[in-house]
Protein backbone atom coordinates (compact mmCIF):
# COMPACT_ATOMS: atom_id res chain seq x y z
CA UNK A 1 0.00 0.00 0.00
CA UNK A 2 3.04 2.29 0.54
CA UNK A 3 3.97 1.25 -2.61
CA UNK A 4 0.58 2.38 -4.15
CA UNK A 5 0.42 5.61 -2.71
CA UNK A 6 3.84 5.98 -3.93
CA UNK A 7 2.91 5.01 -7.36
CA UNK A 8 -0.49 7.25 -6.80
CA UNK A 9 1.92 10.48 -5.86
CA UNK A 10 3.83 10.00 -8.93
CA UNK A 11 1.23 9.74 -11.27
CA UNK A 12 -0.77 13.02 -9.54
CA UNK A 13 2.66 14.63 -10.36
CA UNK A 14 3.05 13.35 -13.31
CA UNK A 15 0.04 14.43 -14.68
CA UNK A 16 0.48 17.72 -13.16
CA UNK A 17 3.72 18.20 -15.03
CA UNK A 18 1.90 17.05 -18.02
CA UNK A 19 -0.48 19.71 -18.22
CA UNK A 20 1.96 21.94 -17.30
CA UNK A 21 4.13 20.72 -20.75
CA UNK A 22 0.77 21.13 -22.51
CA UNK A 23 0.12 24.91 -21.04
CA UNK A 24 3.66 25.93 -22.05
CA UNK A 25 3.16 23.97 -25.89
CA UNK A 26 0.07 26.17 -26.04
CA UNK A 27 2.24 29.42 -24.60
CA UNK A 28 4.56 28.83 -27.06
CA UNK A 29 1.94 28.02 -29.95
CA UNK A 30 0.57 31.92 -29.24
CA UNK A 31 3.82 33.00 -28.78
CA UNK A 32 4.54 31.82 -32.34
CA UNK A 33 1.08 33.09 -33.94
CA UNK A 34 2.35 36.52 -32.30
CA UNK A 35 5.59 36.66 -33.61
CA UNK A 36 3.77 35.59 -37.35
CA UNK A 37 1.40 38.46 -37.16
CA UNK A 38 4.71 40.85 -35.96
CA UNK A 39 6.56 40.02 -38.78
CA UNK A 40 3.73 40.45 -41.40
CA UNK A 41 2.69 43.67 -39.81
CA UNK A 42 6.62 44.53 -39.82
CA UNK A 43 6.52 43.30 -43.75
CA UNK A 44 3.52 45.38 -44.47
CA UNK A 45 5.04 48.28 -42.43
CA UNK A 46 8.16 48.52 -44.63
CA UNK A 47 6.37 47.85 -47.58
CA UNK A 48 4.57 50.57 -46.53
CA UNK A 49 7.52 52.94 -45.76
CA UNK A 50 8.78 51.97 -49.03
CA UNK A 51 5.55 53.18 -50.82
CA UNK A 52 5.81 56.28 -48.97
CA UNK A 53 9.32 57.11 -49.89
CA UNK A 54 8.31 56.29 -53.23
CA UNK A 55 5.85 58.71 -53.58
CA UNK A 56 7.80 61.61 -51.52
CA UNK A 57 9.96 61.04 -54.26
CA UNK A 58 7.30 61.43 -56.65
CA UNK A 59 6.25 64.56 -55.21
CA UNK A 60 9.61 66.35 -55.10
CA UNK A 61 10.45 65.52 -58.49
CA UNK A 62 6.66 66.87 -59.50
CA UNK A 63 7.87 70.23 -57.57
CA UNK A 64 10.92 70.38 -59.59
CA UNK A 65 9.07 70.07 -62.45
CA UNK A 66 6.77 72.92 -61.51
CA UNK A 67 9.50 75.39 -60.26
CA UNK A 68 11.00 74.83 -63.42
CA UNK A 69 7.55 75.77 -65.18
CA UNK A 70 7.53 78.55 -62.80
CA UNK A 71 10.91 79.53 -63.88
CA UNK A 72 10.19 79.48 -67.31
CA UNK A 73 6.94 81.58 -67.13
CA UNK A 74 9.04 84.09 -64.77
CA UNK A 75 10.77 84.57 -68.22
CA UNK A 76 8.68 84.61 -70.75
CA UNK A 77 6.99 87.00 -68.37
CA UNK A 78 9.93 89.39 -68.10
CA UNK A 79 10.38 89.43 -72.12
CA UNK A 80 6.57 90.19 -72.73
CA UNK A 81 7.31 93.02 -70.63
CA UNK A 82 9.90 93.99 -72.12
CA UNK A 83 8.47 94.00 -75.63
CA UNK A 84 4.80 95.72 -74.27
CA UNK A 85 7.34 98.57 -73.01
CA UNK A 86 9.23 98.51 -75.67
CA UNK A 87 6.11 98.71 -78.16
CA UNK A 88 4.80 102.07 -75.16
CA UNK A 89 7.99 103.98 -75.91
CA UNK A 90 7.40 103.07 -79.75
CA UNK A 91 3.68 104.52 -79.11
CA UNK A 92 4.93 107.52 -77.63
CA UNK A 93 7.10 108.65 -79.77
CA UNK A 94 4.57 107.93 -82.73
CA UNK A 95 2.17 109.68 -80.94
CA UNK A 96 4.86 112.54 -80.36
CA UNK A 97 5.13 112.22 -84.08
CA UNK A 98 1.27 112.50 -84.73
CA UNK A 99 1.70 115.77 -82.41
CA UNK A 100 4.16 117.42 -84.74
CA UNK A 101 2.12 116.21 -87.65
CA UNK A 102 -1.17 117.94 -86.62
CA UNK A 103 0.75 120.90 -85.79
CA UNK A 104 2.78 121.08 -88.96
CA UNK A 105 -0.58 120.64 -90.65
CA UNK A 106 -1.77 123.45 -88.40
CA UNK A 107 0.41 125.58 -89.71
CA UNK A 108 0.15 124.63 -92.89
CA UNK A 109 -3.83 125.11 -93.11
CA UNK A 110 -3.04 129.25 -91.67
CA UNK A 111 -0.16 129.92 -94.36
CA UNK A 112 -2.98 128.92 -96.60
CA UNK A 113 -5.91 130.87 -95.17
CA UNK A 114 -3.63 133.50 -94.94
CA UNK A 115 -2.85 133.45 -98.61
CA UNK A 116 -6.42 133.20 -99.71
CA UNK A 117 -7.06 136.12 -97.58
CA UNK A 118 -4.52 137.76 -99.12
CA UNK A 119 -5.70 136.91 -102.93
CA UNK A 120 -8.91 137.98 -101.82
CA UNK A 121 -7.27 141.41 -100.92
CA UNK A 122 -5.40 141.44 -103.83
CA UNK A 123 -8.34 140.69 -106.08
CA UNK A 124 -10.28 143.49 -104.29
CA UNK A 125 -7.57 145.94 -104.85
CA UNK A 126 -7.19 144.79 -108.30
CA UNK A 127 -11.51 145.37 -109.14
CA UNK A 128 -10.40 148.56 -107.61
CA UNK A 129 -7.90 149.23 -109.74
CA UNK A 130 -9.77 148.03 -112.87
CA UNK A 131 -12.88 149.99 -111.87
Amino acid sequence: TEARKKAEDCRKALEVKVEDFKKSVKTVKVTEQSLKEKELETENNENLVVQMKDEKDQIEARIEELRKELQAAEVELESTTQQIRAQEEIIVVKKKDVLAMEEDIDNRLNVIETSGTEVKEMEASMKEVEE
